[in-house]
């Protein structure tokens, strides 16, 4: 029999029952399901207000996607575990509907993030796979978890397609060099070419 293979990604808001009120995690839910995601299948759906999920097609930008995750969720800090694998029965647009490989990888990435300290884990029966990704990305999380609000902000426009001098005018920065120190400071660079390793890996291993 033929399977076809998702992600499934699971998101653990850190700390909420300390941080997160009702009306903040009805706010957090709408600005998550208002982002311009590409190829995410369901809808992302808060469970109980500490965790999130959603179902990602095979194609997806996986690291952009985590990256834009993070990005909206702050000023919250969020835990991420990604399950690749089929699923059972038909496609519904609650997540928490629905089960399989995918879900089940999904809880067990970020069951061990939970454990170990990790912002972000991957599992699939693809344990080489798991490795390598998962060795990238405690490298981007320790990066990225120290980026400034200012630095955020850059990094937005200019992962968004805008250049240096188009990001300081959106900005409202004078001299685009400064956007230009804001990502370096931020190693950007680092981040965004480990990012397109990863796409690569990700669609090596486990694309079509």
């Amino acid at each position: 029999m033929f399977f076809i293979n998702y992600f499934a990604i699971t998101c653990d808001i850190i700390n909420s029952r300390k941080l997160l009120s009702a009306e903040s995690k009805k706010l957090l839910e709408k600005k998550l399901n208002s982002a311009q995601f590409e190829n995410i299948l369901t809808k992302i759906v808060l469970l109980k207000g500490d965790e999130f999920q959603f179902l990602a097609g095979i194609n997806a930008d996986i690291p952009m996607i985590i990256r834009n995750l993070r990005i909206i969720s702050k000023p919250f800090s969020i835990r991420i575990g990604v399950g690749f694998g089929s699923i059972f029965g038909d496609i519904s647009e609650n997540p928490w509907e629905m089960n399989g490989k995918a879900f089940y990888n999904s809880r067990d990435a970020l069951e061990y993030a939970k454990n170990n300290k990790l912002k972000t884990f991957f599992k699939s029966e693809n344990k080489i796979a798991d490795e390598v990704v998962n060795q990238f990305y405690i490298l981007i999380d320790r990066i990225s978890e120290n980026w400034t609000e200012k630095q955020t902000d850059a990094i937005i426009h200019i992962a968004g397609g805008k250049t240096l001098k188009e990001t300081a005018d959106a900005l409202k920065i004078k001299n685009w060099q400064t956007v230009q120190k804001r990502l370096k400071s931020a190693d950007w660079d680092i981040v965004k070419s480990t990012e397109n390793v990863i796409h690569n890996l990700i669609h090596y291993y486990w694309g079509e």
